[in-house]
C-alpha cells in the first residue's frame, strides 16, 4: 500500500500520495522498528495468532514483543523498497541510516551461507532464539520470494548521482566492496573495504580523461560525535547539523556491478 501511494504520487504528482507514504514510513521505521531494520511482531491486543510475528506493535512498546517469531524478512525487504523511493526524493539522512541499518543486520543475514536457496522468514530476536532456514525445493513462504529478490537489489542503495548547477556529484552512500560505472561520465569507481571487519575504505577513479566531479562521503549516524574529516583527500561539504549526511534533494541511483 505505501509503496503503492509512493508510486502514485511519482506517476501522478498528487501531494497526498507522497504524505501517505512519508507517514507510513515514520509509523513503522522511527516507532515499531527493533535495532535490525525489522518489524512486525504478535498483535498488540494479544488475540488471534498472538505469537506470530505478521502484525505490527504499539509505537516504542518492543520490549515485550520479542518472541522467536518477530521481524517478517518481506517487511524489511519492503521497507528498504519505500526507504529507497523517499531517500530519492528527499535525500534525507535518516532513510540512509534505516536502509544501512537494514542491509546489514536483516538482508545479508536472509540466506544460509552454505545451502542455496535457504531462507528465513524471521529474525528472531527473543532469548534463546534461533534462525530457522527452509530448503529450495518444499519451501514456499512468501518470504522467499522476497528474500531472492531482495539479495537481487544487493547492488542498490550504494551510490547515487546528481546533476547540480555547479558539477555533477557522485553521493557513496554505505561501505559495501563493490565497482560502479557511471557511463555518462565514462568513469569507473571502485569501492575496496571489508567493512563491517575493518573500518578502512579505499575509493578507485578510472577514468581515460580528466573528469570534474564532486563527490560526497556519507557519514553515517552512528559514527558522531567521533567522526574526524580530516582523513579526507578531498573534503566534501560539511553536513549540516543533525543531519546524517550531506546531499541535497533528489538524487538518482546508479547500480553497482
Amino acid at each position: 500500500m505505501a509503496i503503492g501511494a509512493a508510486r502514485r504520487y511519482e506517476r501522478t504528482g498528487d501531494v497526498r500520495y507522497r504524505i501517505v507514504a512519508m507517514c507510513f514510513w515514520e509509523r513503522t521505521a522511527l516507532a515499531r522498528s527493533y535495532v535490525n531494520g525489522g518489524s512486525s511482531g504478535p498483535r498488540p491486543d494479544g488475540a488471534g495468532k498472538s505469537k506470530g510475528g505478521e502484525h505490527w506493535p504499539e509505537p516504542f512498546k518492543l520490549a515485550g514483543t520479542l518472541t522467536p517469531k518477530i521481524n517478517e524478512s518481506c517487511v524489511t525487504h519492503n521497507m528498504m523498497r519505500l526507504t529507497d523511493r523517499l531517500f530519492r526524493w528527499t535525500g534525507d539522512g535518516r532513510y540512509a541510516d534505516f536502509y544501512e541499518r537494514a542491509y546489514f543486520n536483516s538482508v545479508l543475514c536472509m540466506q544460509h551461507p552454505d545451502e542455496i536457496g535457504a531462507y528465513i522468514y524471521d529474525h528472531p530476536l527473543g532469548s534463546h532464539s534461533r534462525k530457522t532456514f527452509g530448503h529450495a525445493e518444499d519451501t514456499f513462504w512468501c518470504c522467499y520470494g522476497t528474500s531472492v529478490e531482495a539479495f537481487s537489489r544487493l547492488a542498490q542503495g550504494i551510490y547515487y548521482y546528481e546533476d547540480a548547477d555547479d558539477g555533477d556529484a557522485l553521493r557513496v552512500n554505505m561501505w559495501v566492496a563493490s565497482e560502479v560505472v557511471w557511463k555518462r561520465k565514462r568513469l569507473r569507481v571502485q569501492q575496496k573495504t571489508n567493512f563491517p571487519t575493518d573500518d578502512a575504505v579505499r575509493l578507485v577513479f578510472h577514468s581515460d580523461r580528466p573528469v570534474d566531479l564532486t563527490v560526497h562521503l556519507r557519514s553515517p549516524r552512528w559514527t558522531r560525535p567521533n567522526v574526524d574529516p580530516s582523513w579526507l583527500k578531498t573534503r566534501p561539504k560539511t553536513p549540516s547539523s543533525g543531519a546524517s549526511d550531506q546531499l541535497s534533494s533528489g538524487p538518482r541511483c546508479l547500480v553497482a556491478g
